[in-house]
């Protein structure tokens, strides 16, 4: 099973590492940053197979703000580069712990100086069955009497 930690701390990975940006990743609101940065959103939705398999679909929307220059203006070029890097990256595997994930499609828009870039892992997962208490040892005696 891949709890959200897990899918949280892939993604940080994702994002600082593989793609070369360095900016800080955020998954709460930011209210004020003096620092450009990331913005992570999840929606998730969970349908059930059976008693242990679901299927998920978790929307992510990652958000690239800049902080603007002394005039007030965000480089486009910036935004439009981490687009290219982020899509480029990511397709058309994304890596959760000891899984892979076929990211099919990706989507990027510059909406008032901000990337939005969005993607959707779909995937199969699991519950982990608890595990019960051992049965105590049992004797059978196979000896055929007459």
């Amino acid at each position: 099973m891949i709890t959200n930690v897990e899918l949280r701390k892939a993604l940080v990975d994702y994002l600082r590492k593989r793609t070369g940006l360095t900016y800080e990743v955020h998954f709460n609101r930011v209210e004020e940053s003096a620092e450009s940065y990331f913005f992570v959103e999840f929606s998730e939705k969970r349908t059930t197979v059976d008693s242990v398999y679901y299927d998920r679909e978790i929307d992510v929307e990652v958000s690239l703000v800049l902080k603007p220059d002394e005039f007030d203006k965000v480089n486009l070029n910036i935004l439009r580069n981490a687009a290219d890097s982020l899509a480029n990256t990511l397709k058309p595997i994304f890596y959760v712990q000891d899984r892979f994930i076929t990211v099919h499609e990706t989507h990027s828009r510059i909406v008032d100086r901000i990337l939005h870039f969005d993607f959707k892992l779909e995937f199969t997962d699991y519950l982990p069955e608890p595990e019960g208490e051992e049965m105590d040892t049992l004797e059978i005696d196979f000896s055929y009497k007459v």
